[in-house]
């Protein structure tokens, strides 16, 4: 979980994550998904939109920015994610002194 927290900005690739907990990438898929009740994809991508949240809400960044930093191949593909995972669009979690 911590390696997850520390590298939002990268993939999360199953093969290094049962690596480091010394387990086959199978047993470690079951475990986490029996710990956290989703896969190990769907919880690193909900962790890179939370802090994606948090970048937004400053106002110091758009929604261009924000999906660079967080390692998302295109704007496009953040916002997409984005309204998937949270319901919301990028652009409402801007404080509306920066909103134009």
């Amino acid at each position: 979980v911590r390696y997850m927290q520390n590298h939002l900005q990268q993939g999360c690739c199953i093969d290094t994550l049962a690596e480091l907990c010394f387990m086959s990438r199978s047993t470690f898929y079951r475990r986490f998904r029996a710990c956290f009740h989703t896969s190990p994809a769907e919880w690193h991508m909900r962790l890179r939109i939370e802090k994606s949240e948090e970048l937004l809400r400053s106002g110091m960044y758009t929604a261009e920015r924000v999906s660079a930093q967080m390692g998302f191949c295109d704007a496009a593909h953040f916002c997409r994610t984005f309204y998937r995972i949270t319901g919301k669009y990028a652009r409402e979690y801007r404080p509306r002194a920066y909103r134009t």
